[in-house]
């Protein structure tokens, strides 16, 4: 006998099918980037300077309360918003415009940090925004708004910004709660 057949039958009125909420629609997703872009700026002033793709950043020009402004966002609903290269690109290009227009530049981040799986090319990417982070410092104001986990990269892209504001739900760390087990054997949360 199996364990299979040890275990008592259950009939279709018994059996309780399993209660998942249905997946929330793209378009209304609060981890939308364009929505919250959107919801940033004023009113009908959003202008996307990248591509709408799963590359997990998207990035604009607008303005807040008239002032123009640039904005980046991670999408969380992409690999946890992870930066991969092409993410990567996309915050470059936006604090290359943010420089060349003389603006603020907001990063609005949820993000697990490189995506590792790209290996190296995510590392350099990620090398790549912090020195144009570093060159912006004192030429533009810099302001980081944390939404969600910033973890590794994404957790010292805020801290290299001059204002970080952190969300009801954000947090910022540099490993998670597996890696510091592992390492250092204290469990951690």
């Amino acid at each position: 006998m199996t364990i299979l057949e040890s275990q008592p039958e259950t009939t279709a009125s018994s059996a309780k099918p399993a209660d998942k909420p249905a997946p929330p629609d793209p378009e209304s997703d609060p981890r939308n980037p364009r929505l919250r872009i959107e919801k940033l700026v004023d009113p009908g002033s959003c202008e996307l300077i990248s591509a709408e793709n799963d590359c997990g950043f998207l990035a604009a020009t607008g303005r807040i309360q008239g002032t123009p402004v640039v904005v980046f966002a991670s999408d969380a609903r992409v690999q946890g918003g992870a930066m991969g290269d092409e993410g990567c690109q996309v915050i470059l290009r936006a604090y290359e415009r943010a420089l060349a227009d003389g603006v603020p530049i907001i990063g609005l981040w949820h993000s697990g940090g490189a995506r590792l799986r790209e290996g190296v090319l995510s590392l350099h990417a990620v090398g790549q925004i912090f020195a144009i982070m570093t060159h912006a410092s004192g030429k533009i104001p810099q302001i980081s708004v944390v939404l969600g986990p910033a973890a590794g990269g994404a957790a010292y892209g805020p801290a290299l910004t001059d204002v970080v504001i952190l969300g009801p739900d954000g947090r910022v760390f540099v490993t998670g709660p597996d890696v510091v087990r592992s390492v250092t054997g204290e469990a951690v949360d």
